[in-house]
């Protein structure tokens, strides 16, 4: 879709804005927006109860959240922060790297003290209203310009000073209106594609799991016999099938434990595998540590092509997610939090694909200590895993369908994944043309 082009342009003397509607001003941000940084609050400063005190945790909404957020003594607030107190359509960012969060106050929110780090923005007498502000803020216009102020810090997060270094351009109000309702309307259309491109996604990572845990558990002859497992959660498999445990059919092994104090003995220095090496069929080494081991626990450690690594835990995502190794470094060791699963008998493809089924992901979540948000699982557990055992030749057969089914999910997922890329592309550069006139929406009807 395109739009069109304001009758006549002006040089804006900046280079970041570009040439800009002749009748259109251009100026410093803090002559358009009020703003204002949030006080210095400590944590010694937090109450159970009194006025709200907004965190970052907070933004990324349309609205600001006060979920689990902290509290301020009523009494230092009104003593000592009571200016700081946010208005109905206040906006607040977060003065951070990242760029392009804004959220709003509304009712609930009122009332409260934004924590240090976040930037209150309102408008100014004669400048931008609240609907403009919020384009300006998440356009490229004020990234790439936030960016450019921040280069060569040390601490990558703006403040004030950069703000009223920020040259903006301000349409009459009229069109200030006319463009917030425009890009009101086209982003969500716009965002309204995204969400169905996101829901696409996991529609198609849900069916993607699905195939393989049938595959893996029911094999891919549907008129095959079966048989109860012995495992209410696992149910029927094949009757030719068998059903074991992994400690009969492989060798887990733990990982070198860090800390060991190795004073005035002879030691080697290896590549070591942290958790986040380790991701869900594939293996991240980009950057590989090195750990001081003696020399004699090396062969004890030591990884051999074939090995199915799985993380003991971490968060629950992380929780046996693993893939085979197939000696991209050699040697190599792994931390006490990454298991060396050594096939017996069994291939190490048909173990990493019974590893990462669903039945095994919930058979580790239901034997594996909790906390908030962390799960490990025991090597005593692991190898008590059941493990669905087809003859070979059908382990290789049902692989094989794996891969090319999963081949084709992975395709769809990464069309959906351009197509948001794009989306998202989109959306922001229609915000900046807007913000900077370089369409004109004033003849657009919402």
């Amino acid at each position: 879709m395109s739009f069109p082009k304001y009758d006549a342009y002006k040089d804006s003397g900046c280079k970041a804005l570009g040439s800009i509607p002749t009748h259109w001003k251009v100026c410093r941000f803090h002559y358009a927006i009020e703003f204002q940084e949030g006080p210095g609050i400590m944590a010694a400063d937090f109450h159970d109860e009194g006025i709200p005190l907004i965190r970052v945790s907070g933004m990324g909404g349309r609205f600001v959240s006060l979920d689990g957020c902290n509290y301020l003594s009523q009494e230092k607030v009104e003593r000592q922060w009571n200016h700081f107190r946010v208005n109905q359509g206040d906006l607040l960012i977060s003065a951070s790297a990242s760029m392009g969060t804004v959220s709003e106050v509304d009712d609930a929110s009122v009332g409260s003290v934004p924590y240090t780090g976040l930037i209150r923005l309102w408008p100014k007498p004669g400048g931008c209203i609240s609907d403009f502000i919020r384009a300006l803020v998440v356009s490229d216009l004020f990234g790439k310009q936030i960016d450019v102020l921040k280069a060569g810090a040390t601490i990558q997060h703006f403040g004030p000073t950069h703000l009223r270094q920020i040259v903006v351009a301000v349409p009459p109000l009229e069109e200030q209106k006319a463009i917030a309702k425009f890009l009101d309307a086209e982003t969500s259309k716009i965002d309204a594609l995204v969400a169905e491109q996101r829901r696409l996604i996991e529609l198609l990572a849900e069916k993607r799991q699905a195939v393989i845990s049938h595959a893996v558990t029911k094999g891919l002859d549907p008129n095959v016999r079966m048989k109860p497992s012995g495992i209410e959660w696992l149910g029927d498999v094949p009757e030719h099938w068998e059903v074991t445990l992994l400690k009969r059919i492989a060798i887990v092994r733990t990982g070198v434990a860090k800390g060991k104090d190795h004073s005035g003995k002879e030691t080697i220095e290896v590549p070591y595998l942290r958790v986040a090496n380790v991701q869900d069929g594939f293996f991240d080494l980009t950057q590989v540590a090195k750990i001081e081991i003696l020399e004699h626990e090396l062969e004890r450690y030591r990884l051999a092509a074939g090995d199915v690594l799985m993380n003991e835990g971490g968060d629950f995502d992380k929780l046996g997610r693993g893939h085979v190794w197939e000696g991209q470094i050699d040697p190599c060791i792994t931390q006490n939090h990454v298991f060396a699963v050594r096939p017996t008998g069994v291939t190490a493809h048909w173990l990493n694909r019974i590893t990462s089924s669903e039945y095994a992901q919930f058979y580790f979540m239901t034997r594996s200590k909790q906390s908030t948000n962390l799960a490990s699982i025991s090597s005593t557990n692991l190898m008590k895993l059941p493990v669905v055992l087809p003859p070979e030749s059908e382990q290789f057969e049902i692989l094989d369908f794996i891969d090319k089914s999963t081949k084709q999910f992975d395709s769809l997922l990464a069309e959906a994944e351009q197509a948001i890329t794009l989306l998202q592309e989109r959306r922001t550069a229609l915000i900046s043309a807007a913000v900077t006139g370089k369409i004109d929406v004033r003849a657009r009807q919402y």
